[in-house]
């Protein structure tokens, strides 16, 4: 899914390359990347989005909480935001 506007694009399912050389690749359910940084969408977002949601779920709950959120702050997201399905 895809939707483009004047302020920026929403993506879903995207992988997003957060560092190359460390191969550190994920996949949030809904990101934005504004306007003015279209850029690092091609193939893969390449670089931090603007903001990333994550579906928690209870099997990924733990990963996601953690292990992403400390990655896509030290990579630069600018909002993170999670929400369980429960």
């Amino acid at each position: 899914m895809s939707s483009h506007g004047s302020w920026g694009r929403w993506r879903s399912r995207r992988y997003v390359v957060l560092d190359r050389e460390r191969a550190l690749i994920v996949q949030p359910d809904v990101l934005f990347v504004a306007h003015d940084r279209l850029s690092i969408i091609r193939d893969q977002v390449w670089g931090a989005p603007d903001l990333v949601a994550e579906v928690l779920s209870i099997g990924t709950e733990a990963h996601d909480r953690i292990d992403k959120v400390a990655w896509y702050r030290q990579y630069g997201v600018r909002e993170c935001a999670g929400s369980s399905i429960r």
